[in-house]
């Protein structure tokens, strides 16, 4: 809808969209908040975290009018389930959630949301997690549902499965790239800094640990995933940057790493939608190290 801004702009300039059109093209425009419809959990599990969007990221700005939301309920299988919300009331949310232990099988999980339309020029120096008592005046309040199937499954199940096809390898498609390794100091420690990027050559979802070896030391640097959406999205591409604080800096001889990510379907289990991911380590060898830490010589 971005392409009708301006069309839009130049019809409430002129006083051509009454409120109510203005009002009820905006409700039906922001319709459902934007919650995966199916979730993955392991039995047992006490919490979930679930990140959202409350509505398409090309809003309607022209209007003058915005919708203020915040989650008012969380049920899971009519069960009322506790939780915490961070983030804004205008364009995401995070939420973590206590669960009771459910069995494994298919469980629903029910979010109850209050959305406000209000004028935007009421909304100046509003706070971002302001809650709803605290809002202007709506013109118009209703509450909005999302419904997100949960599946719960056993310990020891396989969710994701690891492919193996050379045609698929990132190490072959280039879907990985590790852009450097940075030492830098801090204080008498020092940082290694890994920047990879992760681009549109990848043909294979990826869930891995990230560990660089050092001299005789092998490092866990952090976890990385990436998979492209069914809607042609792409969650986890671009720059990704993972740090690791060293409690004694590399000697000044050592001049190159090893990287190593190793697959590891735990940190992308959650997501319904990958089925699989890359099952082999991708290895970056022998990669030359930028030293800051070293100082160069008088």
């Amino acid at each position: 809808m971005s392409w009708a801004e301006p069309l839009l702009k130049d019809l409430t300039e002129r006083k051509l969209v009454p409120e109510e059109n203005a009002i009820r093209l905006l409700k039906a425009y922001e319709s459902k908040p934007r919650v995966e419809s199916r979730l993955r959990m392991r039995e047992g599990q006490k919490s979930l975290n679930l990140s959202f969007a409350w509505g398409s990221p090309f809003k309607l700005n022209s209007l003058g009018f915005s919708i203020l939301n915040e989650v008012q309920s969380i049920t899971v299988n009519d069960q009322v389930v506790g939780f915490k919300s961070y983030g804004s009331h205008i364009n995401w949310c995070m939420l973590d959630l206590k669960l009771p232990h459910l069995p494994h099988g298919k469980h629903l999980l029910r979010l109850d949301v209050q959305s406000a339309i209000v004028r935007t020029s009421d909304m100046i120096e509003l706070a971002q997690d302001a809650k709803s008592s605290d809002w202007p005046n709506a013109r118009f309040s209703w509450t909005r549902t999302a419904e997100i199937e949960l599946n719960i499954y056993s310990p020891g199940t396989e969710i994701v499965h690891q492919v193996t096809d050379p045609r698929l390898d990132p190490n072959n498609t280039g879907g990985v790239v590790l852009e450097q390794v940075i030492v830098r100091s801090m204080g008498n420690q020092a940082q290694a800094v890994v920047v990879l990027n992760v681009n549109e050559k990848l043909q294979v979802p990826i869930s891995v640990d990230v560990d660089l070896v050092i001299g005789n030391d092998r490092l866990r640097c952090g976890q990385i995933t990436a998979n492209k959406l069914h809607d042609r999205r792409m969650s986890g591409f671009g720059e990704r940057t993972l740090k690791i604080t060293l409690q004694v800096p590399p000697t000044p001889e050592i001049k190159q790493v090893d990287a190593i990510l190793t697959p590891n379907p735990q940190w992308i289990e959650s997501v319904a939608s990958v089925e699989t991911i890359w099952g082999t380590p991708i290895i970056f060898s022998d990669v030359t190290l930028n030293r800051q830490d070293l100082k160069p010589s008088p």
